[in-house]
């Protein structure tokens, strides 16, 4: 799949990379529209504290999608179905993430920022998001 890759500040490639692989309690989005925001602009320019040097990421949190595949685990969802992901996720136990601050867990994740996103064809949507709605 065509994807776009950080490798460094002002370093964006376009990559042919290998189709995201999901597990059992994942799903996989064909990506439809990805927004970009001023998150994208600081990363793009080097100023996000989750990507040190060395990073190499799909960026890219924004997202709309069709639903390609589902794990066998998956609850809900359906392939075909057309989703907005929320990109943030938490733990999903401690008292940040049940008090519905997921942003302040310990934990925290968000597509595109921990993980890859959304700048490619096909996106991987991890458990403790779908968990987390």
């Amino acid at each position: 799949m065509l994807a776009a890759v950080y490798h460094g500040p002002q370093d964006i490639r376009l990559e042919e990379r290998p189709m995201p692989a999901i597990g059992p309690d994942e799903i996989l989005l064909k990506v439809v529209s990805a927004g970009i925001c001023g998150t994208d602009l600081r990363i793009l320019h080097g100023g996000h504290r989750m990507f040190p040097p060395g990073t190499v990421r799909i960026p890219g949190h924004e997202v709309v999608g069709d639903v390609v595949e589902v794990g066998g685990e998956v609850a809900g969802i359906e392939a075909g179905q057309r989703i907005m992901v929320a990109p943030n996720f938490g733990c999903g136990h401690c008292r940040q993430c049940v008090t519905g601050n997921n942003n302040r867990c310990a934990n925290y994740g968000a597509i595109g920022i921990t993980l890859d996103g959304a700048f490619a064809e096909y996106m991987r949507v991890p458990a403790a998001m779908i968990l987390q709605g």
